[in-house]
C-alpha cells in the first residue's frame, strides 16, 4: 500500500471513530423524506460504524508513535466520565454523543466495586443505574473506544477509592498479596466485572473495549506492588481479557515501565499528568515538557497520558465552587497544554474529567469534595457544553484534520524573531516520518509556539522562517508571515499551532499560520476550516500550477506568484469564506472557511451511516448548539441535534443527498453548493413550580426513655483493624464502620452512673471533613462539635448531672463519607465515628449504636450509599408515597429547636416531549455568605439522596438534580432532613430552578426504584 493510501485509510478510521467523517458519500436517488421519530431516533442503536461495533475481531497493536487497529494508526482522544456520578443511564448516551460530536474517539471508564457489592461475600448487582453491560453497549453504539479501568482501587475521589466500605474492617494492606482473604476478594471483583467486560472487546469482535488498566496510580513499585499486579493481571488474562493491559503511573516517573512493567504482566507504559495542580483559587503551576523524559523509560510505545488534567476537584470549605475550576483549568489552558502535548509527541490522551457529575448520596470521598463533582470539566454537572469544551473540540478536530501529526519526530526548534513584547516565546517543531503525507515528500511539519512561562498573560508578536525540502521539491520562506508588516501572535496563556508541507486532499499547502479545524471532502469541494483568535492575522500558502480563480469575502486578500506557483491567502480571523477553483481543472475546488475560535462552539462535523451501512458520509453544520447523529436514506439526511434557542442553522450535505430532516422535521432541499439553511426551533419554556413545605421534628433517640432495645450493643474488646479501637478510656470498640454502619448519620447512646457532680465530658470522634456531632445529656441538648479527631470538651448544663445518678448520653454523628487512600498508607481504613470518650462514670458504660447497616440494605436500586441512620430515614420519611398529611405547614426551613427537623414538599413537572431540561435545588440562607448558618441537610428527590448542604462550611448552595431522579411528566416528592446546631438555624427557603433547556437529545426516563409502600409495608 502506498503511503498516501495508508494515510487515507488511517484518516478514515480516525474519522469514523470520532464521527467527523470517513468515506465519500454514496450516490443516492432522490426521494420524499420518510417520517421518523424526532427524538427517539437518538435513543438506541448503532449510530456509527467502526471497529468497535462491526462484530468482527480486530488486532490491537502499537509502535513508538501510535496505537493501531488492524495495523492502521489510531490517535486516541478520550475523556473520562463516571457512570455512578450520572445516575441516569439514558443520559450516559447524551454525554457520549456530545463527546463524539466534539472530536473524541474514546471514553475512559472507572468501575466502582463498592457500588456493586454492598456486603462481604454478597452478590454483585449490575442492574439499573449500575448496568455496566448497557454502559459498554452504548459506548460502542456511539462510536467510542473504551479504556476500561476496574481497579480494584480506582481513587476517583470516591468512597474508599472504589473499594467497598466493609473493607475498612480489615487490618491488612488492601492493595497487596499479604492477606490471602483480601486478595481473594479483590480478584473476585475483577473476575465478576470481567465477565461483563470480556463480552465487549475489540479483539473478539464483541464491542469497543480497546485497552484495560490494571489497578491505579500505585505509589511504589516495590516487590509487594509488583506481586499484586502480577496477581491481578494473571486473573485478568485467565478471565479471557485479550486487549492490551497497562497501569497508570501517578506522574511521568517511569514506575511500572521496563522490567517492572513486564514482570507485572503489563504491555505498555502510561502516566497521569496534572501540571497546574488543584488549587482552583490559587496559582497555576508551570507547564513543562516530558517527551525526552518519557522516552527514557518508554522508547517503544506511544506517549500515553492516561489521565490528563481536565479540571480539578474542590474541597469542603473552599472559597470557590466546584464549577469555578473551569476558570482555573480554562480554555486557554486547554489549548496551551494541548498544543504542548502535541509538540511533545503525545498521541494518546484522556481528559480527567470531560464530565464530572455528582457525588450523590454518600458516594464521594470527603477528603477531596462535596456533593458537586463538576470538576470544572468541559461538560458541566448539568450536562451543558462550555467554551472550554469548544477548545477541547478544537484540539480533537485538529488531530483529525492533520493525522500525520501522530507519526512524527521532534526536530530543530523554529526561529522566533520577537517584534513586540518582553516575554520569551518558545517554539517546537515536529517532522512527520511518512513522506507521502506532504507536498515535498519530506514529511508534514507541526509547529507550536507559546510563552516560556505558561502563566504569562502578555501578548507577543513575532515572525519565524521555514525551509521545506523533499524528493518532490523544496520551498524556502525567509519570513513567516510573508507580509513584512504583519506578525504571528501568542496571546497570553494561549498557544499558536499550525502545520506546513501538508496535503489538503489533492491540494498542496506549503504552510498555514492558522490552526486546522476541518480538512474534508464535502460534496465536490475540498473543505478546509481554519481558525485563530478574533482580530489576529493569519495566512495560508498554497501551490497551484496556474493562477486559480479566487472568490473571497471582504477582508481576505490573495496574491499569486507565477514563478513559484505560490498562492498567498491572507486574512484577519472573523467569519469569511474563500473559494479557489483550479484553472487547469475547474472540477477541483478548494473552499477555505476562516473562523475565529470564539465562533467554533456551534460548528460541527458529523458522520453517519447510509442505508447500506457501507459508507459513512459526512456533513458540516453551522448554528446548532449540539449535533448528535445523522443517517442517510433515499437521498435524505436525518440529522438530530439540540438547540438552546431558535436561530439559523446551515448544513452542508454530502454529494448525492438532496434534502434534510432535522429532529424529525423536513427543513429543506440543498442549493447548488449542497447547503440547506433554515431556522431551527428552540425549546418551549418550562414552568418551575414553587415549593410548599410541611415539617416535623424528630430525633426521639435523644430522649432518656427512648427504646433502643433493637440497637447494636457496642462492646467489642478488639478489632482486626487497630485504627478502629478500642479507645484507651472506654476500652471497647465504638467505631461505626466496625459495626457495619458505613454511611451518613449514626446514633450512639451511652448509659452509666455519674461519679461526680457537674462533670466535663470529652470525646474524640471521626467523621471526615466537614463532619460534626451533636450531644444530648439526659435528654437536654448540650451542643455541637467537630468530628475531626481532635479532643472535644462537652460541658452539660450546671445541675443536670449529679453524682451517683443515672446518666444517658445521646450522640448524633455525621459521617460525610469514607476516605480515599491513593498512596496506600491505610487512610481508607481510618477510624469513623466515636473513637473514645471520657464520661467520669462509676463503673462500666453501656454503649448502643444505630445507623444504616450496609449489609441490610433493602433498597438495591438506590444502593447502600443512599441512606444514613436518621430516624426519618429508618422510618422511610424520605420515600415517595410517604403520608405527610399530618405534618404542619412550614413557611421557612429554619428549625425551631436544635436537632433534626424534616421538611417535605411535592411538585409536578410537565417537560415538553423532545426537550432536555436540567433542574437544580437551591438552598437559600442569608447567613451562608459568612458561614454562620449552623445547620446541615440531607436532601432527597423521589427517595434518591441528591446531596448534602453544610451552612457553616460551604461552599455549595446550588445542587444539580440528576435527570433519572425526576419524573419529567408527573408528580415528584422532595424530603429534606435538616440537622440544626441551634434554634433558628436553617435556610429561609429551598427553591427549584432550571439551568439548561434545549430541544432534541436523549429521551428522559425516571429511574425505577421502590417507594414507601414497597419498602416499608
Amino acid at each position: 500500500m502506498k503511503f498516501r493510501h495508508l494515510i487515507a485509510a488511517c484518516g478514515a478510521l480516525a474519522l469514523a471513530a470520532t464521527g467527523i467523517g470517513a468515506a465519500n458519500a454514496a450516490q443516492a436517488a432522490s426521494a420524499s423524506p420518510a417520517p421518523i421519530p424526532a427524538v427517539s431516533a437518538v435513543n438506541a442503536g448503532k449510530h456509527l460504524s467502526f471497529p468497535g461495533n462491526d462484530g468482527r475481531p480486530h488486532e490491537v497493536s502499537w509502535d513508538k508513535y501510535t496505537f493501531k487497529v488492524d495495523g492502521e494508526p489510531l490517535h486516541i482522544y478520550s475523556g473520562e466520565i463516571h457512570y455512578w456520578r450520572l445516575p441516569s443511564p439514558n443520559q450516559w448516551r447524551d454525554i457520549m454523543q456530545k463527546m463524539r460530536a466534539g472530536g473524541f474517539n474514546a471514553i475512559s471508564l472507572y468501575f466502582f466495586w463498592g457500588y456493586h457489592q454492598d456486603r462481604e461475600g454478597g452478590p454483585y448487582d449490575f442492574t439499573g443505574v449500575k448496568d455496566l453491560d448497557k454502559l459498554m453497549t452504548m459506548a460502542a453504539e456511539e462510536g467510542l473506544y473504551v479504556i476500561a479501568r476496574p481497579g480494584p482501587y480506582i481513587n476517583a475521589e470516591i468512597s474508599m477509592g472504589g473499594l467497598p466500605a466493609w473493607l475498612t474492617n480489615s487490618g491488612a494492606n488492601l492493595r497487596s498479596t499479604e492477606d490471602p482473604k483480601v486478595l481473594a476478594q479483590s480478584l473476585d471483583w475483577i473476575h465478576n466485572v470481567n465477565e461483563i467486560l470480556k463480552r465487549h472487546q475489540v479483539t473478539d469482535g464483541g464491542g469497543s473495549m480497546l485497552m484495560y488498566q490494571s489497578e491505579n496510580e500505585m505509589f511504589f513499585q516495590a516487590d509487594t506492588q509488583v506481586k499484586f499486579q502480577q496477581a491481578l493481571t494473571t486473573q485478568i488474562r485467565q478471565d479471557g481479557i485479550t486487549v492490551p493491559l497497562f497501569h497508570n503511573d501517578w506522574a511521568p516517573n517511569g514506575q511500572f515501565s521496563g522490567e517492572k512493567m513486564r514482570a507485572a504482566g503489563l504491555d505498555f507504559y502510561a502516566y497521569d499528568d496534572y501540571p497546574i495542580r488543584f488549587d482552583c483559587g490559587g496559582m497555576r503551576f508551570e507547564l513543562g515538557d516530558h517527551e525526552a523524559k518519557v522516552r527514557g523509560f518508554a522508547p517503544d510505545s506511544p506517549i500515553f497520558v492516561a489521565e490528563g488534567q481536565g479540571g480539578a476537584f474542590s474541597p469542603w470549605g473552599a472559597k470557590f465552587q466546584a464549577s469555578d475550576c473551569i476558570r482555573f483549568a480554562d480554555d486557554n489552558f486547554i489549548r496551551q497544554w494541548g498544543a504542548t502535548n502535541i509538540a511533545n509527541g503525545v498521541t494518546a490522551f484522556n481528559y480527567y474529567m470531560i464530565f464530572g457529575g455528582t457525588n450523590w448520596g454518600w458516594t464521594g470521598s470527603p477528603h477531596s469534595g462535596f456533593t458537586s463533582y463538576d470538576y470544572g470539566a468541559g461538560i458541566t454537572e448539568d450536562r451543558a457544553l462550555t467554551g472550554k469544551f469548544s477548545a477541547q473540540k478544537e484540539l480533537g478536530y485538529f488531530q483529525v484534520a492533520a493525522p500525520a501529526f501522530a507519526r512524527s519526530e521532534p526536530i530543530q526548534k523554529p526561529q522566533v524573531d520577537l517584534k513586540f513584547g518582553s516575554a520569551i516565546v518558545k517554539g517546537y517543531q515536529r517532522l512527520g516520518v511518512d513522506p507521502e503525507a506532504s507536498v515535498t515528500g519530506g514529511g508534514m511539519r507541526t509547529l507550536v509556539f507559546r510563552h516560556v512561562s505558561s502563566n504569562q498573560t502578555a501578548t507577543s508578536r513575532f515572525s519565524t522562517s521555514l525551509q521545506l525540502s523533499g524528493p518532490n521539491g523544496e520551498a524556502s520562506f525567509a519570513r513567516i508571515p510573508a507580509d513584512p508588516n504583519r506578525y504571528l501572535t501568542v496571546n497570553g496563556r494561549d498557544a499558536l499551532m499550525f502545520t506546513a508541507d501538508q496535503l489538503l486532499g489533492d491540494f498542496d499547502m506549503y504552510y498555514t499560520t492558522s490552526e486546522l479545524f476541518a480538512n474534508e471532502q464535502l460534496a465536490s469541494s475540498r473543505f478546509v476550516a481554519l481558525t485563530g483568535t478574533a482580530g489576529d492575522y493569519g495566512e495560508t500558502m498554497l501551490r497551484f500550477d496556474a493562477e486559480p480563480l479566487v472568490q473571497a469575502d471582504q477582508g481576505v486578500d490573495w496574491k499569486y506568484d507565477p514563478a513559484t506557483g505560490q498562492l498567498l491567502i491572507s486574512y484577519v480571523y472573523g467569519d469569511q469564506t474563500v473559494k479557489i477553483t483550479d484553472a487547469t481543472d475547474p472540477s477541483r475546488v478548494l473552499e477555505l472557511r476562516i473562523l475565529s475560535r470564539s465562533e467554533l462552539g456551534n460548528k460541527w462535523l458529523l458522520a453517519g451511516p447510509d442505508s447500506s451501512n457501507a459508507t459513512q458520509p459526512k456533513l458540516w453544520v453551522e448554528g446548532a448548539d449540539v449535533v448528535r447523529t445523522v443517517e442517510y436514506r433515499d437521498g435524505v439526511a436525518y440529522l438530530n441535534g439540540s438547540m438552546n434557542a431558535s436561530h439559523p442553522v446551515t448544513v452542508r450535505l454530502p454529494e448525492g443527498v438532496g434534502s434534510l430532516v432535522f429532529n424529525g422535521e423536513p427543513v429543506g432541499s440543498a442549493n447548488e453548493s449542497g447547503a440547506v439553511s433554515f431556522t431551527a426551533r428552540g425549546p418551549l419554556p418550562v414552568a418551575v413550580p414553587a415549593l410548599q413545605w410541611r415539617s416535623l421534628s424528630e430525633n426521639p433517640e435523644s430522649a432518656v426513655d427512648f427504646d433502643d432495645s433493637s440497637w447494636t450493643l457496642a462492646n467489642a474488646k478488639t478489632a482486626e483493624n487497630p485504627k478502629q479501637g478500642p479507645g484507651l478510656v472506654q476500652g471497647v470498640v465504638l467505631d461505626a464502620n466496625y459495626y457495619g454502619y458505613h454511611e451518613g448519620d449514626v446514633w450512639y447512646r451511652a448509659y452509666f452512673k455519674s461519679n461526680v457532680n457537674n462533670p466535663l465530658y470529652s470525646f474524640v470522634a471521626f467523621g471526615a471533613e466537614a463532619s460534626n456531632f451533636l450531644v444530648w445529656v439526659n435528654g437536654t441538648y448540650v451542643g455541637a462539635y467537630d468530628a475531626n479527631g481532635i479532643l472535644q470538651i462537652v460541658r452539660p448544663p450546671w445541675g443536670l448531672v449529679k453524682k451517683g445518678e443515672d446518666v444517658t448520653v445521646a450522640v448524633l454523628l455525621r459521617n460525610n463519607g469514607q476516605r480515599v487512600d491513593w498512596q496506600n498508607f491505610g487512610e481508607s481504613q481510618h477510624a469513623m465515628g466515636i473513637h473514645d470518650a471520657t464520661l467520669l462514670s462509676r463503673g462500666e458504660v453501656t454503649w448502643k449504636i444505630m445507623g444504616a447497616k450496609s449489609a441490610d440494605t433493602a433498597d438495591k436500586a438506590r444502593t447502600t450509599y443512599n441512606n444514613g441512620g436518621l430516624y426519618g430515614e429508618r422510618e422511610g420519611w424520605y420515600l415517595p408515597g410517604f403520608d405527610d398529611s399530618s405534618w404542619a405547614p412550614a413557611r421557612t426551613l429554619r428549625a425551631s429547636e436544635p436537632g433534626v427537623t424534616w421538611f417535605r414538599s411535592d411538585f409536578d413537572l410537565n417537560v415538553p416531549a423532545g426537550q432536555d431540561v436540567a433542574f437544580r435545588l437551591n438552598v437559600n440562607s442569608s447567613r451562608f455568605g459568612n458561614l454562620t448558618d449552623h445547620s446541615r441537610t440531607v436532601m432527597f428527590i423521589n427517595g434518591w439522596n441528591m446531596g448534602t448542604w453544610v451552612g457553616d462550611v460551604g461552599p455549595q448552595k446550588s445542587f444539580t438534580i440528576p435527570a433519572g431522579f425526576l419524573n419529567p411528566n408527573g408528580r415528584n416528592e422532595i424530603a429534606i432532613a435538616l440537622t440544626a446546631e441551634e434554634a433558628g438555624a436553617g435556610p429561609e427557603s429551598v427553591t427549584l430552578s432550571t439551568v439548561m433547556n434545549q430541544t432534541g437529545g436523549v429521551a428522559w426516563e425516571q429511574n425505577a426504584a421502590p417507594g414507601y409502600a414497597e419498602l416499608k409495608r
